[in-house]
Order: structure tokens, then sequence, then C-alpha cells
């Protein structure tokens, strides 16, 4: 909820959130944020002006090999199962899911100002988002990333942005999730690659 409000300043104006599914999902699996968002701002008392925009994009079909190559929608392949800090990265494909998600940020901001943009994903789109938020030149609202993980790990200090270093992150995991599992706890992975970041962990039993 803090993103939201910074985000929106209270009296809020217009902003947007992108929203990533999981693999083998589509966006109709997450269209229910566009109507349970604003409930929830209401019942926190933040006043809407005008609607959220909501944006979710659809990850390509493409061969997975944890599915025994098996088409499925894909952000990228994913080699591990279940996946780990320490996963092979599928850098060709995250760079190609990568572009398309900065480019839909960029025609988003052709109407809501970038620091009114939240972008956030699930597993596979959490994944994303984490590297869409930070590698983006201009400054967002903030970052929403639920039972993902941190890929191209060893790159990205080097590759995160100035203007994004500061932006907000809320990631929330759950320590007996079988499909994306995060073997180190957040003490131990978290501050080599993202200490500098201002990041809200919400782990759960």
């Amino acid at each position: 909820m803090h993103l939201l409000r910074a985000a929106l300043r209270l009296k809020l104006a217009v902003m947007s959130i992108i929203w990533m599914h999981g693999l083998g999902d589509t966006p109709a699996g997450w269209s229910d944020l566009e109507q349970n968002i604003p409930k929830l701002l209401e019942a926190a008392d933040i006043e809407l002006e005008t609607p959220i925009v909501f944006k979710f994009p659809a990850a390509p079909k493409a061969p997975v090999t944890i599915n025994k190559g098996a088409e499925s929608n894909s952000w990228f392949d994913l080699v591990d199962f279940p996946c780990t800090p320490d996963s092979k990265d599928d850098v060709k494909g995250i760079t190609a899911s990568l572009k398309r998600i900065h480019a839909l940020i960029d025609s988003v901001a052709e109407t809501v100002e970038h620091s009114k943009i939240i972008v956030g994903g699930f597993s596979q789109g959490a994944a994303l988002a984490l590297q869409a938020v930070y590698t983006y030149p201009k400054k967002l609202a903030g970052c929403v990333c639920l039972s993902g993980w941190l890929q191209m790990r060893d790159q990205f200090p080097k590759v995160a942005t100035a203007a994004n270093k500061k932006t907000r992150c809320f990631w929330g995991h759950g320590f007996m999730d079988n499909v994306c599992s995060l073997v180190r706890d957040d003490r131990d992975f978290v501050p080599t690659h993202i200490a500098s970041l201002v990041v809200t962990f919400c782990f759960d039993q």
C-alpha cells in the first residue's frame, strides 16, 4: 500500500500498474487486480481522482525446457525446477522480454508520468519486473515482486540505473514455495546484489 500512496500522493492523479503473469498463465489470470486494487484503496480512505491505468502484457509462446520443450506462455526459458537463486538464466529470452516491457513503459509514459508507474509480477513475471524496474533509465514509482527471484545477479549491480536505485520494492515470498525456492534467506543472498535498493520483504512461513 505504501507504493500506491507514494505513487499517488494521497490525492491521487492518474497512475498506472503494469503486471506480468507467471509461466503458462495469461493476462486474464490477474485481471481481477483491476477491480480489487481500487476497492483496497477505497477501504484505506485513499481517494482516486482518476482511474488507475492497468496493463497486463502477455508473454509469448515459446518452448520451455522444464516442460520438456513443450510450448507455453513464457517470458523466458526455465531450465531448473524448482527455480533457485543459482538457476541458469536464459539471458537471450530475458533480454528480449525486457525490451518489450521497457517499450510498454515508454508507451504508458506518453499519458502517465514515469514517477507514477508501478511494475510488478508473479513468479516468472516477478523476476522480469525486478529487471524491468531497476534497469529502466527514468524514475518509476515502484516494483512488486511476488514469488520471484533476481536473475543475472552478477551483472545486476552494473546494469541497475541510478534513476531507480531508491525506487521502492515490495518483495513477498513463501518459504514453502516449491516452484521458486529461495534456498538462502534474505540476509544471505539479498544484500550482496541489491543492498542499495529500498526493499520491503515479507517472507511467509
